[in-house]
């Protein structure tokens, strides 16, 4: 990704370098690396977890309009009755809110455990585990208690974010230093985990559709899959990862949740004193990236309560959405080689708008169903494109000896506002505005993206900006290590 965004920047820079592969491994061997095989399993055993929720989205809003009493009302009523104070269509999309401010407030915690403690391999194993509990506790869905549903999932996105963080935090013992095969191992990583979201997803379509379940039995369906999918996959990956210490002390009389807010203070002071591009790219991902993912949580709601969709034809909508990410990323790919990253970044985020006043102005109903797919198609084709040229960006940014301590601020970054769209799509919906006109107003998150992107400066800016903060970091280190030797010096004098 490095290379790539180098090559647009002119002739006499750095040219994109081959991967060599190794001759007697096969792509999934990872060079023999053990670890990577078993994180590249667990990165397939995530998926499950993640999509499930999707068919379990769509159960809890029948379920929750049952209880309103609402579930007799024809295709063109609204339901004006409440549940919990909230209406029926607003429940997941407000509990996903809720469930991504958890998230937020846990993750300097969660990044604090990765840094500090010799357990990674223990913390990874049961954060894993208890994912797997959560889902099997959401198979009470079949019984109509949805609420207990609910609440188990909004323990997971915090417990999703530490097994995450472990997760990565595995990726620089992977390869010696070696970057272009480092990023080569990460690229497969997330290939797999992209082909098992599609593959669950046709699943569950093919099962439901094929024997014309109601939206309880995909929930119960999708459940049930991710748990038979997911649990031996996570126990195996995690039973034969090795275990890495920890790569720094916790500061003493320090809680983890202080210790992880602490880190990410110092070092977003530090980024934005010394490295103005990467500040402005932070802030425009904390606005861009969850305009973009929050599509993949509101869309459950969006198509059943607006477009009244069965539950597999929700799904189908659902897994169009996921295929057409990857011509999405491919496009981003061609845009990256003719034009920059940066400008891939800002053509996707603006079609993001576009796309939003498409179904605004056309989605106005039900029978707009074949405009509903269209809208699909092309959401995923930019879904796609801009987390490609986001994540393609961030290490151009980036000094190779930072990647680790600044990769865990970039997760923060594009996590911290993801609860904003699901309840600004709930504001709407509570008072009566039409979905279509909601997904609109979601999507002013990617325009505020798209005009802070300008702060973030030219090519050449950014490498003059990307070395001066390079060198300010290596005499730092330098001083340090002269003061540290001097301090040995000092006390052997003493004895």
């Amino acid at each position: 990704q490095r290379h790539l965004y180098y090559s647009t920047m002119g002739e006499g820079e750095a040219q994109p370098q081959s991967i060599p592969a190794g001759n007697s491994y096969k792509w999934y061997q990872f060079d023999g690396s053990k670890n990577a095989q078993n994180l590249f399993l667990d990165s397939l055993a995530q998926a499950p977890i993640v999509m499930s929720f999707l068919a379990l989205s769509i159960a809890i809003l029948e379920l929750a309009e049952r209880d309103a009493g609402c579930d007799d009302l024809k295709d063109d009523e609204e339901c004006e009755e409440t549940v919990y104070g909230i209406k029926p269509s607003s429940v997941v999309t407000l509990s996903n809110g809720v469930m991504s401010i958890l998230a937020a407030v846990f993750m300097p915690a969660c990044g604090a455990i990765c840094d500090y403690t010799p357990y990674r391999r223990q913390v990874g194993y049961w954060s894993a585990m208890f994912l797997v509990i959560l889902n099997a506790i959401q198979v009470s869905i079949v019984s109509g208690a949805w609420e207990i549903s609910v609440l188990a999932a909004m323990a997971s996105p915090w417990l999703f974010s530490l097994h995450q963080l472990v997760h990565y935090a595995y990726y620089p013992s992977l390869t010696d230093s070696n970057h272009d095969q480092l990023v080569s191992y990460v690229a497969r990583f997330d290939s797999g985990k992209y082909l098992a979201n599609v593959l669950f997803l046709i699943i569950v379509f093919g099962v439901s559709a094929g024997f014309n379940m109601d939206a309880i039995g995909v929930a119960t369906f999708g459940q049930i899959l991710s748990l038979i999918l997911s649990t031996p996959m996570f126990h195996y990956a995690w039973t034969n990862l090795t275990n890495v210490p920890n790569v720094a002390e916790k500061p003493e009389g320090e809680w983890y949740i202080t210790a992880g807010f602490r880190k990410l203070r110092r070092t977003s002071k530090e980024v934005s004193a010394q490295n103005p591009p990467l500040k402005w790219f932070y802030i425009t991902t904390l606005f861009g990236n969850p305009s973009m993912a929050s599509i993949v949580l509101i869309g459950p709601t969006f198509y059943r309560e607006h477009m009244n969709f069965s539950p597999s034809e929700n799904i189908f909508a659902t897994t169009i959405i996921t295929l057409c990410a990857f011509p999405g990323a491919m496009l981003a790919k061609f845009l990256c080689q003719k034009k920059t990253v940066l400008w891939s970044m800002r053509f996707f985020l603006l079609s993001s708008i576009a796309t939003a006043f498409f179904c605004a102005a056309v989605i106005d109903g039900p029978d707009k169903e074949a405009a509903a797919y269209i809208y699909s198609c092309i959401i995923g084709v930019v879904i796609g494109g801009y987390l490609t040229s986001e994540t393609a960006f961030f290490p151009t940014l980036v000094p190779p000896d930072q990647e680790a301590e600044l990769s865990g601020v970039y997760f923060f970054m594009i996590r911290v506002l993801l609860w904003l769209p699901p309840v600004m799509f709930t504001a709407a919906n509570e008072r009566s505005v039409s979905m279509n006109k909601a997904m609109l107003l979601v999507q002013t998150l990617s325009l505020i993206a798209f005009l802070i992107s300008f702060k973030i400066g030219s090519a050449q800016y950014i490498q003059e900006k990307g070395n001066a903060y390079k060198s300010s970091r290596q005499l730092a280190a330098a001083k340090s290590s002269i003061s540290t030797e001097q301090q040995a010096s000092n006390l052997e004098n003493d004895s």
